[in-house]
């Protein structure tokens, strides 16, 4: 993608964004599918974080986090907390189903599907 001759240079920009973004939709309409990596801010954008403590944490590790203290503030690091009991484990493993099982899907996950 040259630069357009004699062009000053915020329009050649303008021009080469311009071919991107059309070669960008061709791409994507020849495409037999497209991959879409949203991780946990997929989930963020919808009001819940798994990397702290906030209403959906407490509800389903509250007592947990009681018992186990401010490392443990959060989905992620839950999961991944050195518990000294096994049953503290796999207790908090099970309130994650639990969780994720419960709980509603956040419209952006409905939105991309619709895409």
């Amino acid at each position: 993608m040259g630069a357009a001759k004699g062009m000053p240079a915020a329009e050649q920009d303008e021009h080469m964004s311009d071919r991107r973004i059309a070669r960008l939709v061709e791409m994507i309409e020849e495409a037999d599918a497209i991959v879409v990596g949203g991780a946990s801010g997929m989930s963020a954008a919808g009001g819940d974080s798994w990397y702290d403590k906030n209403p959906t944490f407490l509800k389903y590790y509250g007592d947990l986090y009681e018992r186990l203290g401010e490392s443990s503030a959060g989905i992620f690091p839950m999961l991944y907390f050195p518990f000294k009991e096994e049953g503290q484990r796999v207790l908090s493993l099970a309130r994650t189903m639990q969780m994720v099982d419960e709980s509603e899907v956040p419209q952006q996950y409905w939105d991309l599907k619709e895409l």
